[in-house]
């Protein structure tokens, strides 16, 4: 049932800081990473390991989800 609420409404994360009106540096203090890290993961430089993609989806609340970084 959760991911049929979600079905449709996720979005890239460089989609979610753009319509927060957020830096990467904004977001990185969120999630307890550096700015650095945030970008590469906008670009898709890099993956976050499993424990930051859980800071991600519950400060997005659902809205960036693990698979949208595939």
């Amino acid at each position: 049932m959760k991911n049929d609420m979600l079905k449709g409404k996720t979005m890239k994360l460089q989609d979610f800081i753009r319509s927060k009106d957020m830096t990467d540096q904004q977001f990185a203090n969120y999630i307890g990473v550096t700015r650095v890290a945030v970008t590469m993961y906008r670009n898709g430089d890099r993956i976050p390991k499993k424990e930051i993609m859980q800071n991600i989806r519950d400060f997005t609340k659902g809205k960036v989800q693990p698979n949208d970084f595939y």
